[in-house]
């Protein structure tokens, strides 16, 4: 464990500052008034600005304005958005910190989403900090100094400011969360144990997938200050003396601090929607789109034309087609009006699980492509050359450099133990659900970490090799 005095600091802090006009210029060179063309952000902005007049959460009727919606499924004026929202109802199918951040930016700085991208570049420039920060504490000064850098550069998280995403948010909150988990780490007390479970809780209200990670962060809080007064090694021994009594009070405490945050939307969705539940109604949605929407006809006929790894379940979707099983669980269902977003949540889950049954050599081979999905490093929006060159000197380099940094560090897993975790679960939930590289970006985020600390590694053994080949010549 590594000391982080003030003075330390202060080249990371300036490097976020750098983060921060880098953001804010691109965001401002983008468009103040203008939407970039990805996602769904006009139904994002929407939403926003449907809670900032205080309608509550809500989408209001926008089809006509959205010509793109339809891609996966036909009837989706019928349906709903994504085949389960339907228009001016109160919806739980969002996590709910995104829009409530939107609105926010809103009231501030008015109904813009160059309002958005100033907010988000904020956020992002405090997890450039928060990243430089845990390298200072976790490896080094200059491996935290080399992180933030990396951070601050990194073509993607630059360009997740300036589009209305709800993956820019869960970058930052998945940052916040490990940070306040490693100082929790290193200074435990109920306060730094308060302050991590809170911090955990607003990562599950922006992505909620890492809902069940959180059991096993608290699990492992709990063995890891078993660990910690049992000990001798100063490495692995918090700075404060534990008493037995804490290896139970802090995980409470922890509990508690993402209880506080969370309990809040469960309590509206109890009232509300009638369900008592922080997770949203888009679990059964976002396992069809991963399974069986590849072989539905909307999908074969907007992939066929497409490329990149769109192209690629596009090809082993009809080398599978007519060797399936349960073809009828292949299109999205029609559901009737009267059926609420719980329901039809419940029923698209049952609907995967039915089909990955009835084609259970289809539900490996997907997964499979989901995990290529998760790992390749080439945007498929970019021209073919630039895009290979800009994947490997970015995500390439920081996916490779964070693995070599996770084998370096191999033998201190214990001290690092909140990382593993967090890479072994990412990896496994996404290869199981849904998986791309705007899924890994809050992965990459930490495993930068890892990167800066295996080429610090790899240089200090070339730099100690070249100084001995000196001393050999002489």
């Amino acid at each position: 464990m590594t000391t982080a005095p003030t003075t330390s600091l202060k080249p990371i802090v300036l490097i976020a500052v750098v983060a921060l006009v880098i953001r804010i210029a691109v965001g401002l060179a983008v468009g103040w008034d203008r939407l970039l063309p990805a996602a769904d952000q006009p139904l994002y902005d929407a939403f926003a600005k449907n809670i900032l007049v205080g309608r509550g959460f809500q989408i209001p009727d926008i089809f006509d304005q959205d010509a793109k919606r339809g891609v996966v499924h036909e009837d989706v004026k019928k349906l709903g958005y994504f085949g389960v929202v339907q228009p001016n109802r109160p919806t739980a199918f969002f996590p709910p910190a995104y829009p409530v951040m939107m609105a926010a930016a809103y009231a501030v700085f008015g109904p813009y989403p160059g309002s958005v991208r100033l907010f988000q570049s904020f956020f992002d420039a405090l997890a450039c900090f928060l990243v430089g920060w845990m390298g200072v504490r976790l490896f080094g000064q200059r491996q935290g100094v080399l992180a933030a850098l990396i951070y601050a550069a990194y073509p993607a998280f630059i360009g997740l400011t300036t589009v209305l995403w709800t993956i820019g948010l869960g970058v930052f909150t998945l940052v916040l969360a490990m940070a306040l988990t490693v100082h929790f780490q290193q200074n435990p007390t109920g306060w730094s144990a308060l302050w991590m479970g809170m911090a955990w809780g607003l990562n599950e209200l922006s992505r909620a997938a890492t809902l069940p990670l959180m059991i096993l962060v608290l699990v492992l809080a709990w063995w890891q200050i078993r660990r910690a007064m049992r000990t001798d090694d100063p490495d692995e021994q918090s700075q404060k003396k534990l008493r037995s009594s804490h290896q139970w009070k802090y995980p409470l405490i922890v509990a508690a601090g993402i209880a506080l945050v969370a309990m809040p939307w469960a309590v509206r969705n109890a009232i509300v929607m009638g369900h008592f539940t922080t997770t949203p109604t888009k679990g059964g949605r976002n396992l069809w789109e991963a399974n069986n929407c590849v072989f539905s006809k909307p999908y074969l006929n907007f992939s066929a034309t497409a490329d990149g790894v769109t192209s690629l379940y596009h090809q082993y979707a009809l080398s599978r087609l007519d060797k399936l099983h349960r073809t009828d669980l292949i299109e999205f269902p029609d559901f009737p009006q009267e059926m609420d977003e719980f329901q039809r949540d419940r029923a698209l889950t049952r609907r995967v699980i039915d089909f990955l049954r009835a084609n259970p050599k289809v539900a490996v081979e997907l997964a499979a492509l989901r995990f290529y999905s998760l790992i390749r490093i080439v945007p498929a929006f970019l021209p073919a050359w630039i895009g290979k060159l800009a994947g490997a000197l970015s995500m390439g380099l920081v996916l490779i450099g964070g693995f070599l940094g996770l084998v370096i560090h191999a033998r201190r897993w214990k001290y690092y133990s909140y990382f593993y975790l967090l890479v072994l679960y990412y990896v496994a939930v996404h290869t199981v659900a849904a998986a791309g590289i705007p899924h890994r970006l809050p992965l990459d985020a930490v495993l930068i970490l890892f990167a800066s600390s295996a080429l610090y590694w790899l240089l200090d053994r070339l730099t100690r090799s070249n100084s001995t080949s000196y001393s050999k010549t002489d």
